[in-house]
């Protein structure tokens, strides 16, 4: 089931297995196993959650998805800086300036 799930995940964002496992510094040979039916690490199992924005227990197949689920201030450092060791400010200055740049695309969208 884990196979099935990330696989459809890489081509949701529209990416290879490989070179995600490239991306994010996980060995092809490990990609390779997980094909073979081998689980991910706890480690890289949290790391592929944090970067698809699901659970872990999604990517194991134990629960549906829901698209509506925001994603946590943990999943949104992680996937935008690549660690989640970011201040709280920080974050905020962000989505503050990720709010602006949607309402001025709307606006450019409405003309």
């Amino acid at each position: 089931m884990f196979w099935e799930r990330f696989y459809a995940l890489c081509e949701k964002e529209g990416i290879k297995p490989n070179p995600l496992g490239k991306k994010l510094g996980i060995a092809s040979g490990t990609i390779t196993q997980w094909k073979n039916g081998v689980k991910p690490s706890s480690d890289k199992l949290k790391q592929l959650a944090a970067y698809f924005n699901v659970t872990t227990d999604y990517l194991l197949g134990n629960e549906i998805k829901s698209d509506d689920t925001p994603a946590t201030d943990r999943q949104l450092k992680f996937a935008l800086f690549g660690t989640t060791d970011i201040d709280d400010e920080l974050l905020e200055d962000v989505k503050k300036i990720a709010k602006i740049q949607l309402e001025l695309k709307k606006k450019k969208g409405a003309k």
